[in-house]
């Protein structure tokens, strides 16, 4: 049984008939193949932009703490709850164009940031068995620019300048923590045991996503549910960027029927760990519908 983080980029290992005959999970070819373009440039790439981010976030939350005051906490709050929802919905937005767009033999995008995202929707419990580096390299990376922008500013601005910016810069920060961590945020929502009790609770209480929330975009053709940091924003995602499935005319076609869903996914007995536990919960959510 697969534990929650193994090593980085790690697959099963099978024989050509076992894996020729597998059409999800860690075991089909294709998951091996995308698995496979996981290289040791990118793996330097996800070390370096993860020193680099949680520095930045270190300091730039040290500098925040110190400007802290108390007539400020109604912009912070509306701060935190509107970073916390338009990261989801760039999440969603991003999740979108990578299932949608491109391939994975693009120039540097392909490999670096398709590539994920394809083999996910192969093999969606691959991302449990990622470690902290490979689960959010990316997303550090992304972040870069702006934390240096923020950084740049508590070391040249004047303290005057500062407080009028700091509801600003609250909101910037929040955002900036949701979209980081929003890979591992997606990754505890495929993760069925071993999570600690803060994290189920989060889910819970729906302030990351939910994994029976995201469990809906698992099940093929993959075109609902993308936000993955709290999965608030999936309407605005949906409306804003309709798919066959989230077209009114779908909505109200009906649902499909349980053997086609269950044709449509793997044997139990080809699973084990977070994979099987996926496969019998996306079974048992459409049996219901």
């Amino acid at each position: 049984m697969a534990g929650a983080e193994d090593g980085p980029g790690q697959q099963l290992e099978l024989d050509e008939d076992e894996a020729s005959c597998c059409r999800w999970g860690a075991q089909h070819a294709g998951a091996r193949e995308l698995a496979a373009l996981y290289s040791p440039g990118k793996r330097l790439q996800e070390w370096c932009s993860v020193i680099l981010c949680f520095s930045l976030i270190a300091h730039n939350l040290v500098h925040l703490l110190l400007l802290a005051r108390w007539e400020d906490t109604p912009l912070v709050i509306l701060g935190v709850v509107a970073g916390a929802l338009i990261a989801d919905f760039l999440s969603g937005l991003v999740h979108w164009g990578a299932d949608t767009w491109g391939s994975v033999e693009l120039p540097i995008v392909g490999k670096a940031f398709i590539r994920p995202f394809r083999e996910h929707h192969i093999d969606p419990t691959a991302i449990t068995r990622h470690d902290f580096i490979e689960t959010n390299g990316d997303n550090c990376l992304v972040t870069l620019l702006p934390l240096l922008n923020m950084a740049y500013k508590f070391r040249t601005h004047s303290p005057e300048a500062l407080e009028q910016l700091y509801p600003w810069e609250c909101f910037v920060f929040c955002l900036i923590i949701f979209g980081t961590f929003t890979n591992q945020i997606h990754k505890w929502s495929h993760t069925y045991f071993g999570l600690p009790r803060w994290v189920t609770l989060l889910q819970d209480w729906h302030v990351i996503l939910p994994r029976k929330h995201h469990r809906i975009h698992h099940v093929s053709p993959h075109e609902t549910y993308f936000c993955i940091t709290t999965g608030a924003a999936t309407s605005g995602v949906e409306w804003a960027f309709p798919t066959p499935a989230t077209a009114p005319s779908s909505r109200s076609g009906g649902q499909r029927s349980q053997q086609e869903v269950t044709q449509s996914l793997p044997s139990g007995n080809s699973l084990s760990g977070h994979a099987f536990i996926e496969h019998l919960l996306c079974a048992r959510h459409y049996s219901r519908c």
